[in-house]
């Protein structure tokens, strides 16, 4: 199943055009700028020419994109948003309007004077094009997108506590993490963003399956792919995104439990290697991952095994390095920035069986 694979970072948009009758190693791949960056920069010159923004589009990746909204705002500057481009700021529209953004439900203000901002960081026109022209015009079959999704929590409950609650949720049902892809139409309401994603996707190749999953766990089944890990081992695989850190512990391809922090802890001095032998030795536990601003910790297994490898990748993998730890960085593909793609081609596979 020809699988167009597209994990969307803060970053960058990793992609890789999978091809069953090739080698990983042979198949085309792209690092492009993310949208993120992309959006980031549009309100940084609108700040600059100090004019007004209405913005519209899809439920994009907040991070910069937000900060840069909220340096507009505190410059004096209107912010006027609609409903599915605000979602980017929060999921909870009163908390956006509380920063200062207004919210609109109509297409474009009447007497709007500013500069109109479109929202989209699902872009495969351009991708398609450039595979095409490079000889590979091939049909796509599926289309796999990667994209992080706190989801909607319910008032009053941090969206911490609630993300970690699902992951624990679902791998307790389940415990592969190909389990955590969604089918365009089996997407849970409150995933905003993904369902955003999911629908631009489907509208840009219509004729291709479309799947979504939050990307961290991709970029953690993605390790698996790893040459150097057999199906039947004991794999912690971590992920150091730029927002997140997951680590996961997974028996032959079984979730036994995870952690999730946020990077900044650990770029801020915050010793990984001590969240590491915590998780494992069953010392860490959730209130204390939640209380340094942490998402928190699940254990599926009352004592955890110790892994018989470490595998890490991200954009902050270098962190593991003052760790005092074993373990090396993932190559799925020969590459360690494709192991995000390489884990939504695994959900796929999971789901289709193809």
């Amino acid at each position: 199943m020809r699988t167009l694979a597209v994990d969307i970072g803060v970053g960058t948009t990793d992609i890789m055009l999978i091809d069953p009758d090739r080698r990983p190693e042979n198949c085309a791949k792209m690092v492009l700028p993310s949208a993120a960056q992309i959006h980031a920069a549009a309100v940084a010159f609108a700040t600059n020419l100090r004019t007004d923004l209405f913005v519209i589009g899809d439920t994009v990746g907040g991070g910069q994109f937000a900060s840069a909204l909220k340096k507009h705002v505190s410059s004096g500057l209107k912010v006027t948003m609609s409903e599915s481009a605000a979602f980017s700021v929060r999921n909870d529209l009163d908390e956006v309007r509380e920063r200062g953004i207004e919210v609109s439900d109509r297409a474009l203000p009447s007497g709007f004077v500013g500069e109109v901002l479109w929202l989209q960081e699902v872009r495969l026109r351009g991708p398609a094009r450039l595979l095409r022209e490079s000889g590979d015009g091939g049909a796509i079959e599926a289309v796999a997108i990667a994209v992080q999704d706190h989801g909607v929590s319910p008032k009053g409950t941090s969206n911490r506590t609630t993300r970690i609650e699902r992951f624990r949720r679902t791998l307790s049902r389940e415990r592969k993490l190909e389990y955590l892809a969604y089918r365009l139409g089996a997407i849970p309401e409150e995933f905003i963003r993904m369902r955003s994603a999911a629908r631009r996707a489907q509208s840009e190749v219509p004729d291709a399956e479309v799947f979504v999953m939050d990307t961290s766990p991709a970029a953690a089944l993605g390790c698996l792919s790893d040459p150097d890990v057999r199906g039947d081992e004991r794999v912690l695989a971590i992920n150091f995104g730029n927002g997140h850190t997951l680590g996961l512990l997974i028996d032959a391809g079984e979730v036994l439990g995870g952690f999730e922090a946020h990077t900044a802890q650990f770029l801020g001095g915050e010793d990984i290697g001590t969240y590491v032998r915590g998780f494992i030795e069953g010392e860490l536990t959730n209130e204390e991952v939640f209380a340094e601003g942490g998402h928190g910790l699940f254990r599926l297994e009352e004592n955890l095994p110790e892994p018989d490898k470490i595998l890490v990748t991200g954009p902050n993998r270098a962190l593991m390095e003052r760790s005092g730890i074993e373990f090396r960085y993932a190559t799925p593909a020969g590459d360690v920035m494709m192991t995000g793609p390489m884990g939504l081609h695994r959900a796929v596979k999971a789901l289709t069986g193809r």
